[in-house]
Order: structure tokens, then sequence, then C-alpha cells
């Protein structure tokens, strides 16, 4: 087992302007490898071979969401104790190959409020047609007699993913008088009563009732593009959609084709299959859709807090105790043995 002074942490994408959290590793006796300069979205993820060659010999990798983390990858760093994530969606790591190789996958789901307050936020704008609305009076328009918004009162609201965002989406709109459904096969009964919402059997059955959409599922092989064609033909005409959890669960060829032949109303993006989105995707361009650059979350001090708590689940994992977030819990008993103090 390796110890101090010869930790080597891989950061493959920045995530500390000051440079605090580095002093921090280095002070812990860590042999700090920072990967690309620059911040937000600084050219192209690396190849996969690439990620392998900056990560040889690493003890711990912090990690975020540009670039994958495969089994290749992971099966090849015979080191490794831990990939801490900074932020709460782990679908760019193969979780799975990560436990069977006895590797923690810590993460940082600090922002569930600061998502469900976007979330809610882009319900209203899309249905109150806040866009259109500012873009009329901007031009010196007024409203006609065919200018309407949508009231939330009395509409059905669909929440696809119920874990602590959608819990947190569900508590904001309490009070409504609107109608609450969710859908999570993970998650238990008591939870969707303790939240005072209607847990729908399978997914299709809240699809076919719902007036607004809300997805706020993680990404996984099993919800990657769930919300395509087959599920936007089950909407109503007059149904919106609201994503701030993943862009990989929508198909967006499908969704730009439901907007333009009129089969819904609208859609509100924070998250995209690719991000930034292509200048050329007609999303850009559509008057009912309200896009937002994946900024949920992003208000003052939380970056640094995602990056504070990030190295703090790292530094544990390094001296053999256990993060404070494991989104692989199974792994904890087998790692404690190998790592753990004692």
């Amino acid at each position: 087992m390796k110890g101090k002074d010869n930790w080597r942490v891989v950061v493959v994408e920045p995530v500390d302007r000051t440079g605090e959290s580095y002093r921090m590793l280095r002070e812990a006796g860590c042999e700090v490898i920072l990967g690309r300069d620059g911040w937000d979205y600084p050219g192209d993820a690396y190849t996969e071979d690439e990620i392998i060659e900056l990560c040889r010999g690493a003890d711990a990798i912090i990690a975020r969401s540009r670039d994958r983390y495969s089994r290749r990858l992971i099966e090849s760093l015979p080191n490794l104790r831990v990939i801490s994530k900074h932020g709460a969606g782990t679908d760019s790591i193969d979780v799975k190959a990560a436990t069977e190789r006895g590797v923690i996958v810590a993460n940082t789901p600090l922002h569930a409020p600061l998502v469900a307050e976007h979330t809610v936020a882009m319900i209203l704008a899309i249905m109150k047609r806040l866009k259109e609305a500012d873009l009329m009076v901007q031009s010196g328009s007024w409203k006609g007699p065919t200018f309407e918004s949508t009231p939330v009162r009395e509409k059905v609201i669909g929440i696809f993913g119920f874990g602590r965002i959608g819990m947190e989406v569900a508590k904001r709109l309490q009070g409504w008088e609107a109608q609450i459904l969710a859908y999570d096969p993970f998650v238990k009964e008591e939870l969707f009563q303790q939240s005072n919402v209607q847990r729908c059997a399978a997914l299709n059955e809240m699809l076919d009732r719902v007036d607004i959409l809300s997805i706020n599922a993680n990404l996984t092989e099993e919800t990657r593009h769930i919300i395509g064609e087959e599920a936007l033909r089950r909407l109503k005409k007059t149904a919106f959609v609201v994503n701030t959890a993943r862009g990989g669960i929508i198909d967006e060829k499908a969704l730009i084709n439901a907007l333009k032949e009129g089969r819904i109303s609208g859609a509100a993006l924070d998250v995209f299959e690719k991000e930034p989105p292509d200048p050329s995707s007609e999303l850009l361009k559509m008057e009912n859709v309200i896009l937002t650059p994946h900024m949920s979350s992003r208000v003052p001090g939380m970056f640094w807090l995602l990056t504070r708590t990030t190295t703090e689940n790292l530094l544990a994992a390094l001296k053999g105790e256990v993060p404070k977030y494991v989104k692989n819990p199974e792994v904890i008993d087998a790692w404690l043995r190998r790592f753990g103090k004692g």
C-alpha cells in the first residue's frame, strides 16, 4: 500500500481557479498531475488513449463530466482506489467496472435544491411564454388577443426521476393546485407518500397523463434516449417538456420533430446531448423552446463548495477512510479490507 508523499492524483479537467484544492492535496502528500488548461469547454474531450496515458500510475482521479472513464481505463490503472467526481452525475464513469475493480466512485450531490429551483423556473417560463413575451415587448409590439399563456393551476405535472432533485422539485410545486405524479422504480413507496406525490407504476402511464414532464433522472444505459419518438407521441399536444437532468435522456432529433410538427407545445432545456449544442441545431431557432447553458447550480460559492467536497472525498479515500458521498456503497466492505485504517 502506498503511503504519504506517494499518492499520485490526476486532475483531468480544471476544478479550481484559486489553486486552494491543489494546495490541500499537496499538503496531504499528493503528487498532483493537472490535465488540460482553461475553463468552460476548453476544446474537445480527450480520446480514451490520451486519458489513459494521462492517468497512468494514478492512485486517484478528480473527474468532471467532459471526459469518459471507461472500463478499459479503470482496468489499466492497478493502483487506482478512488474516482472523485466534481458534481453529482456519474454517467461519464463506468461505475460497474469501478465496483468490480474495488474502486470507490465518490460524487458531490450538493446542488439538489438549486437544480429544483431552476426546474420550477423553467416550468413557469415556458408555460407563461416569457421568452416570446419579452421579445414581443422589446420589438415594440404589445399583446394581441391570440397571445395567451398556460396556467399551472389544475395541471398534471409528472416528475421522471424521484431522487434528491425530483423530491425537491415536488416540494416546490406543492401548493400550486396542480396534481403531481412521479415515476422512479428505484424509490420506496413511503417516500412518494411522504412527498404527497402520486406514484406511477410505469413511465408510459405517466406520459399519457401529464401536461408538464419534468426530467430529473440519472443518465444510464437504460435511460439514454428513453424520451424518444415513442415517448413523445404519448404526450398531449398541449404538453411541455422540461429537462434539467442530462441531455442524453432525450433523443433531441425526436424532440425537434415533435416540436416542428406541433405534437407538443414547447420545451425548456438546461442540458443537451452535446454541450455546447451545435450552432446549427434547430432548437436554437425555435420560439417555443427556452434554453439555458447547463447553469442550474451556478450560484456564488457553489463551484468552490463542489471543489472542496470533491477534494475531501478523495483525501478521505486515500487515507483509508470512507468518503462522505459514495456512489457505489457495495464496494466499501472489500475496499476497507484492502485500504482501510486498522
